[in-house]
């Protein structure tokens, strides 16, 4: 188990045991929006890029127009 759920502390936990397994440098993160996140990411790897996962903005999209109306 990677972590019980998702809050600040799972993800801080997660990328500290990234960094412990030599994992210094990231390139480019893909996350799915989740709030704070960003910050975190931000801390333990200052120099990443950040995108959001296109699937989920397009999800999230979908979510909110009704059947009818998408294309």
């Amino acid at each position: 188990e990677i972590a019980p759920n998702e809050n600040n502390a799972s993800w801080s936990t997660l990328l500290d045991k990234l960094q412990n397994q030599g994992i210094q440098q990231v390139s480019l993160v893909v996350t799915d929006g989740f709030k704070g996140l960003e910050q975190i990411i931000s801390q333990a790897y200052p120099l990443a890029k950040q995108q959001r996962c296109l699937i989920h903005i397009s999800r999230n999209l979908a979510s909110k127009v009704k059947r009818a109306d998408r294309a």
